[in-house]
């Protein structure tokens, strides 16, 4: 059974984004994940990013000659997808087109749509499939699952992505990050791309296990590991052990960053490069300074601090951010939500700034300098 999963294009969000990231497909690869054991060796998934595709679509249609081609919906990608399904159908009639992921529209060119339980649903179509019902019957029991999660451990390890496309999936300037989760996560409704809070934790071994299949390139974005020293000292010593030098990416915290200066250290000389930190704004004075000492600790070991901000700021609370940044001559901020459609003037201020850009081309040079400034000035269009 040949199925083709397809990534139909940068939905407006995953745009948004392109600032700092240029994301894998999640939820597809923790989908390939519920292909039932007995069937594994029977089943091929091949997972097609159309964003970065260079193949016509057309052509690989008529070289895969697929039994199932599921389609992942984001807002913004509704005609892409009704005409990859309109030409599906018209060079493959047989084969079945489906449709996954949060979405409100009656899709005229799908066959299937997985609903609000899209790993159970899957797993339906599968078993059609190979069982040889009828595309009524597949629907049916599609429309009557009422199982939302198979009850299994998603860790995002069941594929491994096309060298074509692993080099295009960067965090900042750089090339082959992968996503480790360090808080499991079994629901297939979760946000992939955001980073948990709580949760059940999975194992130091099982974590330092995932960064070494991935090559340790990796964003670890959860905020456990942050959150308490101790979990970060053991992370750190794994890596050590089994000396896992690479390039990583970590979900932080200011106050961790300045009490756990000594493991910041350790961690930078494994690679620790980019430390992201939510941005809270400061209440008095002293907040500001923290940030300041946190900030000054990260780059005493050449680790970026990058701040996300999600809540939306007045004016003044603007100016005086920019005004703060410029003077510690910061510039790596990401707007969220309300942020972002409040506050770019951010964006506007910072690539604008003569000190942030030479800072930039003098450590990452001219190329990421450029490319930051352009994604900024995108995001205010």
């Amino acid at each position: 059974m040949k199925i083709l999963f397809i990534r139909p294009g940068l939905g407006n969000e995953k745009k948004k984004n392109l600032l700092v990231r240029t994301y894998e497909p999640l939820e597809l690869i923790a989908l390939s994940e519920v292909v039932p054991e007995y069937l594994k060796d029977r089943v091929k998934i091949s997972l097609l990013d159309m964003y970065l595709e260079k193949l016509p679509y057309k052509n690989i249609l008529l070289s895969e000659k697929p039994d199932l081609i599921l389609f992942y919906y984001e807002e913004g990608l509704f005609d892409s997808i009704e005409e990859y399904g309109k030409l599906t159908k018209e060079i493959l009639p047989d084969s079945l087109t489906a449709i996954a992921g949060d979405y409100k529209e009656d899709f005229i060119q799908m066959d299937l749509q997985l609903g609000k339980n899209p790993a159970a649903s899957f797993a339906e179509v599968i078993l059609g499939i190979e069982t040889e019902r009828t595309i009524e019957e597949i629907i049916v029991k599609v429309r009557t699952t009422k199982e939302k999660d198979l009850g299994k451990e998603i860790t995002l390890n069941g594929w491994k992505l096309e060298d074509k496309y692993i080099k295009s999936y960067n965090f900042l300037q750089h090339k082959g990050i992968y996503d480790v989760f360090s808080i499991k996560r079994f629901s297939s409704e979760e946000d992939f791309y955001e980073g948990k809070t709580h949760g059940e934790l999975r194992t130091v071994e099982d974590i330092i296990l995932d960064i070494q299949q991935k090559n340790s390139n990796v964003y670890l974005k959860d905020y456990d590991i942050f959150n308490d020293g101790n979990r970060l000292m053991k992370i750190v010593e794994g890596l050590e052990e089994k000396s896992l030098n690479g390039t990583y990416i970590c979900q932080g915290d200011i106050y961790t960053t300045i009490v756990q200066r000594e493991l910041i250290q350790r961690f930078s000389k494994l690679g620790l490069n980019t430390m992201v930190l939510d941005f809270k704004y400061p209440e008095d004075e002293e907040g500001w300074l923290k940030i300041k000492e946190g900030i000054e600790v990260l780059r005493s070991f050449n680790v970026e601090p990058l701040f996300v901000i999600d809540e939306e700021l007045t004016q003044e609370d603007e100016d005086a951010l920019v005004f703060f940044l410029k003077e510690n001559r910061e510039g790596l901020v990401f707007l969220k939500d309300e942020a972002y459609e409040k506050n770019k003037g951010i964006y506007k201020n910072l690539s604008l700034s003569f000190v942030i850009n030479a800072n930039w081309t003098k450590d990452l040079g001219l190329g990421e300098a450029l490319r930051r400034n352009k994604k900024y000035k995108e995001a205010l269009a």
